[in-house]
């Protein structure tokens, strides 16, 4: 089922959760990384993009995930 239903979640909702929670354990894993690199690193200016778009990437979706919730039945 693709939408939600009144006795479960649907598959859209499920897709929202689950990818949300990749991309915040990642991005925590990746700013974890991030706190052992030095100033002037080859990687720091990939990693500090990687984390940004992710982080930009993940209010698109948060957003997006607010909009499913109103317009589909708890």
């Amino acid at each position: 089922m693709i939408k939600n239903t009144t006795q479960r979640y649907g598959l859209i909702a499920m897709l929202f959760h689950w990818l949300s929670a990749l991309t915040v354990f990642f991005m925590f894993g990746l700013g974890i990384y991030m706190m052992d690199l030095s100033y002037g690193h080859p990687y720091e200016k990939i990693s500090l993009n990687l984390h940004q778009s992710l982080g930009l990437s993940f209010f698109i979706l948060w957003t997006m995930r607010i909009v499913w919730k109103f317009i589909n039945p708890k």
